[in-house]
């Protein structure tokens, strides 16, 4: 039986378990907090980050340091891959790659917009190009029950 709660919560899964193969650890601002006043002149005085704020927690003297590493001192996280993170990458865009090849050469479809893991086409009732499932590396309707008639897009992560 089809659960379709359970298949959110696995593609949130394995969609999370391969971005930290290559998240991105430079800009990412980080906190530490310190009753220590040495601490906080060592964090201000230290070459290798950027203390963008400091807020002032309790009145005795405990804060909240607000800071970001400088570029040429960032350091690698222990489950970063680039390897992993480039064949995933290259492996998806290319099975996203033959799906417009067989939507385009399809007689009849119309690609409308693709993004990293999904694409929006036109195609004569019956004549779906592509195999449809609920699988990993299968494509999904989701909106079966619905026909689109009329589509207007704006640029591509065009996002709130």
């Amino acid at each position: 039986m089809f659960n379709k709660g359970k298949r959110t919560q696995a593609k949130l899964c394995l969609n999370n378990l391969w971005g930290r193969f290559s998240l991105r650890n430079f800009g990412l601002s980080q906190c530490k907090i310190t009753d220590d006043p040495s601490e906080y002149v060592k964090m201000c005085d230290d070459p290798a980050i950027t203390v963008n704020h400091c807020h002032e927690l309790t009145e005795d003297g405990t804060v909240l340091i607000d800071y970001i590493k400088k570029k040429d001192w960032v350091e690698e996280h222990d489950s970063s891959n680039v390897i992993i993170s480039l064949w995933t990458t290259s492996a998806a865009r290319i099975h996203l790659l033959h799906a417009m090849q067989k939507v385009v050469r399809t007689p009849g479809c119309q690609l409308l917009y693709t993004d990293t893991d999904s694409l929006i086409f036109s195609h004569p009732k019956n004549n779906c190009p592509l195999e449809l499932g609920p699988h990993l590396g299968q494509f999904t309707d989701e909106y079966p029950d619905f026909d689109i008639l009329e589509y207007c897009s704006g640029a591509p992560n065009n996002m709130g």
